[in-house]
């Protein structure tokens, strides 16, 4: 399957969303490990999760963790990209093996934003005046799909809570998805 945009489904929390995703071709799927987040999932569960996945690249979605508590886990779960907000302080994480992903919460380019090999944002106006900037690829995250994503270079949908396992419901990931697969 193909798509005009890099998919990324990121906070996966469950074996129904990851399998969906790779299934579907996903270029990445992201695991929140910012315990400050509703969405953190602890790395023994995305351990078990991610084994049973394969072709997309895992992303280590983190908050402002010190380097060496990332580094940690990327080693245990074998993770090469991930993915830090514009604001992350200690830019010696730019100086480790990994693909960075910025999460952008402004429009203003930093140190960071402008060494990162890919940005994401969930503000449109904040995707649409980056984009514009760069040469690189922007995700946008979409709460709305019913949205014409066709013309957005990167595109990011959030997993759900499963209450129990095999009952996520990804019939709205798949009406997006087939509207905008190119044959």
């Amino acid at each position: 399957m193909n798509y005009p945009f890099l998919l990324r489904f990121s906070h996966i929390s469950n074996l129904s969303d990851a399998r969906y995703a790779a299934g579907l071709w996903a270029d990445f799927i992201g695991f929140c490990f910012d315990p400050g987040s509703k969405d953190f999932i602890d790395p023994n569960k995305a351990k078990e999760i991610i084994s049973w996945v394969n072709g997309p690249a895992i992303v280590g979605e983190f908050g402002h963790q010190p380097v060496d508590w990332i580094l940690d886990i990327c080693q245990k779960l074998n993770i090469k990209v991930i993915e830090i907000p514009q604001d992350y302080d200690d830019l010696t994480i730019l100086d480790r093996d990994f693909r960075v992903i910025v999460r952008m919460h402004h429009s203003e380019q930093n140190v960071l934003s402008k060494r990162a090999d890919l940005l994401s944002t969930h503000q449109l106006e904040i995707y649409e005046k980056i984009s514009a900037e760069r040469e690189q690829s922007v995700l946008l995250d979409i709460a709305d799909l019913n949205m014409d994503c066709s013309q957005l270079n990167g595109v990011s949908i959030t997993g759900h809570h499963e209450n129990k396992p095999g009952t996520s419901n990804q019939s709205a990931w798949t009406a997006f998805l087939e509207r905008h697969e190119i044959n």
